[in-house]
């Protein structure tokens, strides 16, 4: 079946089945769009033992277009879909660079609330470069232990190590102490730890939290938020939890792909997908995401949007 004959049976399926709309859903607001060559720091990640490259890792970019209607979209969606890329390219470069540490200084869990572990690799800082990012891993200190530059298109080989360790420049400090800031907010958790990316955005930093599983296969689309914090690194000034609870798609569920298969979410918390939901889509690779939101039904797929109007009118 062609592509485009799928999705638009997935859309069918999703506009059978009505959502409960929240009488509670927040406002949507206007995001600014976020350019690729931006750094973002993040906690540590969970970084599996194996060598099996995970869909939607092997590019920093997009997969390449399918056979979809072209739908202009207003400019809050672009600047969604310029959110989501950016934090898929941070996260990926953080993920892989990883890979190539000495095992023996990683972390075995991830710590509380920002505390940092004597002797261990703690955090991390993403500087985007043109056709790489360059990964930055500090210490307990928060100092620089390690360089990885990740390209965009291939895997990692080099790590380029300090002793002593580096200083990280103040907008680098200032990032990691946006991170620090937010790990210490109130919040819905789910999964078994939590990643961070952060961008620059019009007000601030822009600070991402991820809930991660420690189940190979398992998909989390609850329990993340969206904190914009000051420049300085020092007050949070806006808040976006993604759902206001635990949404937890099982392994057996998720690798049991057919075609036209898809992942059904309903966003009560924003009138359209957000950031988080494009940078899932990639990681997701094939399968896709059926956002419901009080605007309507949104299909997410490899880093794009698309309003099912767009595929009914097809």
């Amino acid at each position: 079946m062609p592509r485009i004959l799928q999705l638009f049976v997935v859309l069918l399926l999703a506009a059978c089945a009505a959502p409960e709309r929240s009488p509670q859903t927040a406002p949507h607001s206007a995001r600014q769009p976020t350019p690729q060559e931006t750094p973002s720091l993040g906690l540590w990640p969970s970084v599996p033992v194996d060598d099996t490259l995970p869909a939607g890792l092997a590019s920093a970019g997009l997969p390449p277009s399918e056979d979809v209607p072209p739908e202009r979209l207003p400019p809050e969606v672009e600047a969604r879909l310029d959110e989501g890329l950016a934090m898929h390219r941070a996260d990926r470069a953080a993920w892989l660079g990883a890979r190539l540490l000495p095992p023996d200084l990683l972390p075995t869990e991830l710590p509380a609330r920002g505390t940092v572990s004597e002797g261990r690799l703690q955090e991390w800082i993403t500087l985007p470069r043109p056709g790489s990012v360059l990964v930055r891993f500090t210490g307990a200190e928060g100092k620089v232990l390690f360089d990885v530059d990740v390209p965009d298109d291939a895997m990692p080989t080099r790590v380029t190590p300090y002793d002593p360790p580096a200083d990280l420049s103040p907008d680098q400090t200032a990032m990691q102490n946006a991170v620090r800031l937010v790990l210490a907010q109130p919040g819905l958790r789910c999964g078994a730890g939590l990643n961070s990316i952060v961008l620059p955005g019009r007000d601030g930093w822009i600070v991402w939290l991820i809930s991660t599983s420690g189940t190979p296969g398992e998909v989390i689309m609850g329990g993340h938020h969206r904190f914009v914090v000051s420049r300085d690194g020092q007050r949070v000034l806006d808040h976006q939890p993604v759902t206001r609870g635990c949404v937890i798609f099982p392994a057996d569920r998720v690798l049991q792909r057919t075609e036209g298969n898809a992942l059904f979410v309903t966003h009560i918390t924003e009138a359209l997908p957000s950031a988080f939901h494009v940078m899932r889509s990639i990681r997701l690779a094939d399968e896709a995401i059926v956002v419901t939101t009080e605007l309507g039904i949104w299909l997410v797929l490899q880093g794009r949007i698309w309003p099912a109007r767009a595929f009914q009118a097809g």
